[in-house]
């Protein structure tokens, strides 16, 4: 996937992507609660109104009531016109009520006591003079209006504590709303939040394995980074990079080959003349004459040891896979490994201890030999006089694991990461006088990637534990029982 933002251009759209859903929360949260406020100051602003006008008709109808009762007895205009200015004070405070809309039952009652008290105006309106029936019957419409008046204020005390249930359900509602929103907002964030790392961090992973390639002069492999735009351009530069390395690492082993061949005819007349002038074909040589020509042959002997290493290890690399691929005991290998050395180990009294297993393998029995031997080598020269090396070999399943331990002072801690490139030399020098190339685990690592394996340091109190772990081939046993039932019989 390729991209045409940069990474800051990228982190400011995960930013903003993660920023939306909680920025709709907050909105959503804020629209919530202003129509909660709104609702809840209408109900207040009802309440209020409802409990005023509750008052208010319970006021006029006993002033209507009175009225009207007085209205009876004198049958005068005065008093009817004050009946009919309180009976219409009546009637604005049933209307209003009657619009606060409180509920169903609560506008029947004012509905019934509206038309009651309508039945009663228009009786009162026809009558100059009532007569004593007329008087008992108005009487009694008069005292209907009490009865029916008399349940409002418990009502409307009802109707209005039913709204704040309501509020009350509604605050509810909002908080299980607000509380869902909460757990569904915060998975996403952080789901968009990993997307974008992830779009973030793949790049720069595999931008950061690129680099430890090139580091471990992995110069084969192109270096491709998709990403953001100015990622994809480091790659670019990184694969030039690469390029430039792997030119320039063709032109050392170039170079590396030419001098170490041009080094070796003229090394090979030198060692020729001395072992000539050393066996007197020339002449007898006094004491000092022949001691200066073994320190002369001595020198080139260790010169021709460091450009035959140099040249291993130029052949090393210039190969792509194993010189050759057959079938190998790898037990039997590491047996004449331990008895080619057994001469060095004993002419410093160091007991090699072996645990050997059958183990097969496939590869190139020399650099096997060379793999192996080296590591054993070096345990040798590590270690101090009357001491121990363990070597331990186990196949196990698909895998050789092959341990060399040695009783030495071990690898310095600063010195770990490096053991294994060309030409190092550590801190903690070996006990001889003639100094290494710093080549050999060099060689003895790029032969064991040659093979599809590796060479391991592993951590250890005390002396130098080297692991060698190579691909393992199938192991017929009974074949192999019978193999070494016949060699007994045989030396039987």
């Amino acid at each position: 996937m390729k991209f045409s933002s940069t990474i800051s251009q990228l982190t400011l759209l995960g930013f903003i992507l993660v920023m939306l859903p909680l920025v709709g929360a907050i909105l959503n949260t804020t629209w919530q609660v202003d129509k909660l406020a709104k609702l809840m100051h209408s109900v207040v602003l009802e309440s209020a109104e409802a409990s005023e006008a509750g008052r208010m008709i319970q006021s006029k109808l006993i002033n209507v009531e009175r009225s009207a009762g007085q209205y009876l007895v004198l049958s005068e205009d005065d008093v009817f016109q004050r009946y009919t200015e309180q009976r219409n004070q009546l009637t604005d405070a049933i209307d209003n009520l009657i619009q606060l809309n409180l509920g169903e039952d609560l506008s029947r009652r004012l509905e019934t006591l509206q038309s009651s008290e309508s039945e009663l105006f228009e009786s009162l309106k026809h009558i100059k003079q009532a007569s004593p029936e007329q008087v008992e019957q108005l009487t009694e419409k008069i005292r209907l209006l009490a009865d029916i008046a008399q349940p409002l204020p418990l009502e409307v005390t009802y109707a209005i504590t039913h709204q704040r249930q309501e509020i009350d359900e509604k605050i509810t509602d909002i908080q299980r709303l607000l509380l869902w929103q909460v757990v569904a907002l915060i998975p996403l964030a952080i789901l968009l939040g990993i997307i974008i790392s992830v779009l973030l961090n793949r790049p720069m992973n595999r931008l950061k394995n690129a680099i430890h390639r090139l580091g471990d002069g992995e110069l084969t492999t192109p270096v491709v980074v998709s990403g953001p735009q100015d990622i994809h351009d480091l790659g670019q530069r990184l694969d030039w990079l690469r390029q430039r390395l792997a030119e320039l690492d063709e032109q050392k082993l170039l170079f590396l080959q030419h001098v170490s061949h041009e080094l070796k005819t003229p090394l090979t007349g030198i060692r020729e003349g001395t072992e000539l002038l050393l066996d007197g074909v020339i002449g007898k040589l006094s004491g000092e004459q022949a001691e200066v020509l073994e320190i002369i042959r001595d020198s080139s002997l260790q010169l021709q040891s460091q450009v035959e290493a140099l040249l291993g290890f130029n052949s090393a690399l210039l190969q792509k896979s194993p010189s050759r691929n057959e079938r190998l005991r790898i037990d039997r290998l590491m047996d004449e490994i331990i008895e080619q050395h057994q001469l060095a180990a004993r002419s410093r009294q160091i007991d090699i201890m072996a645990q050997i297993e059958i183990a097969v393998s496939k590869g190139d029995k020399e650099q096997l030999k060379v793999l192996t031997g080296t590591i054993l080598s070096n345990a040798i020269k590590y270690s101090p006089s009357g001491g121990t090396i363990y070597v331990k070999l186990r196949q196990m399943r698909k895998k050789i694991v092959i341990d060399i331990i040695d009783s030495g002072p071990g690898v310095h801690e600063n010195d770990q990461k490096q053991i294994f490139e060309p030409f190092f030399q550590g801190r903690n020098t070996p006990n001889t006088h003639v100094k290494g190339t710093g080549l050999g685990l060099a060689i003895a690592s790029r032969y064991a990637r040659l093979h599809h394996g590796e060479v391991l340091l592993q951590q250890t109190k005390k002396g130098a534990h080297f692991r060698i772990i190579l691909p393992a081939e199938h192991i017929n046993r009974e074949a192999m029982e019978a193999e070494v039932k016949d060699n007994l019989e045989t030396h039987t």
